[in-house]
């Protein structure tokens, strides 16, 4: 369904009236099945016909950064830095890896966990 809306938004540049009644058509259909329940079926075979699905970056993503904290955590380790340090490390790294890889959908996401690290809630 995402490769979909991205190919009617690609197709504005080339034919912009026609694409712009097609995404929206599109937008509308999506939004009444939604509000009916059938999030299975958002639009119709034939507006998914010939659309390559969208890959999946998640669970590369999460391996990266429990590889990249992992990692760093083992460094810390191996340089002889106190265990307290080897934690706030390997969290820092994460951290990190959270922002790179997630750009501005990052900071909801550390917000969420922020009463767990001692901080408060707004």
């Amino acid at each position: 369904m995402i490769a979909a809306l991205r190919a009617a938004e690609a197709e504005q540049d080339i034919n912009p009236g026609p694409a712009l009644q097609k995404l929206t058509e599109m937008l509308v259909t999506i939004t009444e099945r939604y509000v009916e329940g059938k999030v299975g079926e958002l639009l119709d075979d034939a507006e998914l016909h010939n659309v390559d699905p969208v890959p999946r970056y998640e669970p590369l993503r999460v391996a990266s950064i429990f590889t990249v904290a992992v990692g760093f955590g083992a460094v810390a380790a191996y340089a002889g830095l106190p265990a307290q340090l080897q934690s706030l490390v390997a969290i820092g790294a994460a951290a990190f890896m959270v922002f790179v890889l997630y750009k501005r959908a990052a900071r909801p996401m550390l917000d969420a966990i922020a009463p767990f690290l001692g901080g408060g809630a707004r």
